[in-house]
């Protein structure tokens, strides 16, 4: 590319503009052309970046901002501001890459380049300008209004200041890629392009979602991870990513996996102990992996059933062998319970009641051992967030107060099923009347599964802390 010195004095809105001779392969001519990064300050002026709603972050360059871009004004990082697109679990891939983008990106009749030379590609949702700063909501939320369009990281890139250091792009496209993923995870988000390591994150947030989102392929009324929720789901693919993935010079052995995993879910053992003070993984998790067991154990059973129907030489006595491999274990894995109606955030008006009538027990008793009114709890929080919360109060009421606490623990959900509600005592009479006059609980959770139409919504292997129930 060839400067074009008797252009050097432009001057756009009382700045100097360098123009450049370009050559465009789509017409085999030479052209203007404009680097994108002198001539943002002439968006930034027409749209400046306080016109928005919420505030955009700016960076330490010159002209280091987001300008205006209207169908964006009321976006911000608050979940609830977020727009629509974000909370869309799944693309829809029969639209993908069907609108490439046939124009680029001109302006006083200049063709606009990036640092690299190459012209900027004009997408029909994104702002002319954006800051090295940008919030990674706002460039996943961009990645996705443009998911038609085919649009790249690098795309995002070259409409951001920067400077070539020694002919290499100082913010590598790799670090706004990092950025946008931790955001998924934390925002319970999946990647819309493949990536490794994308479909264990997945599989962990197919798991955790309730079901009603799932089939609605939509996250609203959801939350974002809690701290010990996100590093978990960085565990799922701690040790875990192909040898193919990584340079061919580094460590990747079976023991280095082991160590990366051991590191990651010391980290969670960590988070998990300032939430609710446990130290295991969650429900979640122990049910993903009991769904790879059962699908190991099931691509077994379908190698030997492959191998004996391969084989052309089989005899009668052959076939007899055969079933009784089969009768000693070869079987299909009985399915497991997908959700937990403890774990379940209560987003109808069912399983509202039922939570709530669920923690009737804790309160009672809360009365009765610390002659208080139990704290209110948050209900939109699923049943076992509150359940730790009244507990982590009657510790502190007890410590208040002078009172051993040690091992002390108020009545909770630990076992449950649709058959039975199998609590008993006191707390329970006095919340529910004596059996068999709690049928309506039962009543109650069959309402809610015809409701989501799903198999189960209670589950028994999620336990509750160990530790003696305070009578």
């Amino acid at each position: 590319m060839e400067p074009m010195l008797t252009t050097t004095g432009t001057t756009v809105l009382n700045t100097q503009v360098t123009l450049h001779r370009y050559h465009d392969q789509t017409v085999n001519e030479h052209v203007y052309a404009v680097y994108h990064q002198d001539y943002r300050h002439v968006w930034m002026q027409q749209w400046p970046s306080n016109l928005y709603a919420h505030t955009r972050k700016s960076g330490n360059m010159t002209d280091d901002g987001t300008c205006y871009y209207p169908p964006h004004h009321n976006w911000g990082e608050d979940r609830n501001d977020w727009p629509a697109v974000l909370f869309q679990y799944e693309p829809d891939i029969s639209i993908k890459a069907r609108n490439k983008p046939k124009n680029l990106i001109t302006e006083e009749g200049w063709l606009v380049i990036d640092l690299n030379a190459k012209p900027v590609r004009d997408f029909h949702s994104i702002p002319y300008a954006l800051s090295s700063k940008a919030e990674p909501f706002l460039l996943e939320a961009i990645m996705r209004e443009n998911y038609d369009s085919d649009i790249q990281v690098q795309d995002l890139r070259s409409r951001m200041p920067g400077a070539l250091v020694n002919g290499a792009d100082r913010i590598r496209t790799g670090t706004l890629s990092m950025a946008m993923s931790r955001f998924r995870r934390q925002a319970a988000c999946i990647s819309w392009t493949g990536k490794v390591g994308s479909d264990n994150i997945k599989e962990y947030l197919d798991m955790l979602l309730p079901t009603h989102c799932r089939k609605a392929n939509s996250t609203v009324g959801f939350r974002n991870l809690y701290p010990h929720e996100f590093i978990e789901l960085e565990l799922m693919n701690a040790g875990k990513f192909p040898n193919k993935a990584k340079p061919p010079n580094k460590d990747f052995s079976d023991a280095k996996k082991k160590k990366q995993f051991d590191i990651v879910a010391e980290k969670y053992r960590n988070k998990r102990q300032q939430f609710d003070g446990s130290s295991d993984f969650t429900a979640t998790y122990y049910k993903i992996m009991a769904k790879r067991e059962a699908q190991a154990a099931g691509s077994k059973t379908q190698k030997v059933d492959d191998d004996s129907q391969d084989d052309a030489s089989v005899t009668d006595d052959d076939e007899e062998d055969g079933s009784a491999l089969q009768d000693s274990g070869f079987h299909e894995p009985e399915p497991v319970a997908l959700i937990d109606f403890r774990s379940l955030l209560p987003m109808t008006p069912r399983l509202l009641e039922l939570a709530q009538a669920m923690l009737e027990p804790t309160r009672i008793q809360f009365r009765f051992l610390t002659d208080t009114e139990p704290p209110q709890t948050d209900k939109s929080e699923d049943y076992l967030t509150q359940y730790k919360r009244l507990q982590s109060a009657f510790i502190k009421k007890l410590s208040d107060v002078g009172e051993e606490s040690t091992g002390l623990q108020l009545i909770g959900l630990s076992v449950f099923t649709d058959l039975k509600w199998d609590w008993n005592g006191r707390w329970c009479d006095e919340a529910f009347g004596p059996e068999p006059d709690r049928h309506w609980v039962s009543e109650m959770v069959h309402a809610i599964k015809d409701d989501m139409g799903i198999e189960s919504v209670m589950g028994d292997d999620m336990e509750l802390d160990e530790g003696e129930e305070a009578e």
